[in-house]
């Protein structure tokens, strides 16, 4: 059954817009009530933005630039994630990404600006890899040993399969709920468990200069 005022979708494309929202009336064709009413809605505020001056078509691209940057940083993906969340075509934010478009309209500005990936928690497939890895070590400060972490994650080899620039969102949850685990479990003393404590003092280090470099080019943004 349909929900109340959305009706089947009348766009020949069947594109990904969301129901009631004007790029699906003006760019899909869509006539379902949701979508006119939200037509209807952007042409009265036009209307009154013009009446009283403040009427503004474009705005400098360069704040929307930035924010994409910073989504995909945070490990979300312009096709499958910012496009899909926000309603914008891929193409238009691939081309604000690369500055081939310099002015975007208050309203794709908004969308991106009100995109946020902490509220957004499964927005994308993946996260940077530097934060899974410094989980990682903290496991290891726990006293084991990387071989005992990739067993606990069901790998048959004893090395970890974990990528370098970019982890699944699902293996760094496993990562985090086991270093949840570690803290409340940590390894009885011996001779691995030192050793595992030791290496994990040193790519510490290592780990927080990588996350401050990051960090540095999210402010940057």
């Amino acid at each position: 059954m349909n929900q109340v005022g959305v009706i089947a979708r009348t766009n020949k494309r069947n594109g990904p817009r969301p129901h009631g929202s004007r790029a699906k009336y003006v760019v899909e064709k869509c006539r379902c009530e949701a979508c006119r009413t939200a037509n209807a809605e952007a042409q009265r505020l036009r209307t009154r933005l013009k009446a009283y001056g403040r009427y503004n078509c474009f705005v400098d691209a360069e704040a929307s630039r930035k924010q994409i940057n910073f989504l995909m940083l945070s490990g979300m993906r312009i096709k499958g994630d910012i496009s899909r969340l926000t309603g914008i075509s891929w193409t238009t934010l691939w081309k604000i990404r690369t500055k081939q478009r310099t002015k975007v309209t208050p309203e794709t500005e908004r969308r991106l600006m009100e995109l946020d990936p902490l509220v957004t928690e499964r927005c994308g497939n993946y996260v940077p890899a530097d934060e899974v890895w410094e989980t990682v070590y903290r496991i290891m400060e726990c006293g084991y040993s990387r071989a005992f972490i990739a067993r606990k994650l069901g790998y048959r080899a004893r090395a970890l399969q974990i990528g370098k620039e970019k982890v699944r969102r699902e293996t760094a949850e496993r990562i985090s709920e086991l270093y949840r685990w570690a803290l409340d479990n940590p390894a009885p003393v011996s001779p691995e468990s030192s050793r595992s404590k030791n290496a994990a003092k040193r790519l510490l280090i290592n780990a927080s200069r990588k996350l401050e470099e990051r960090l540095k080019r999210l402010e940057g943004r």
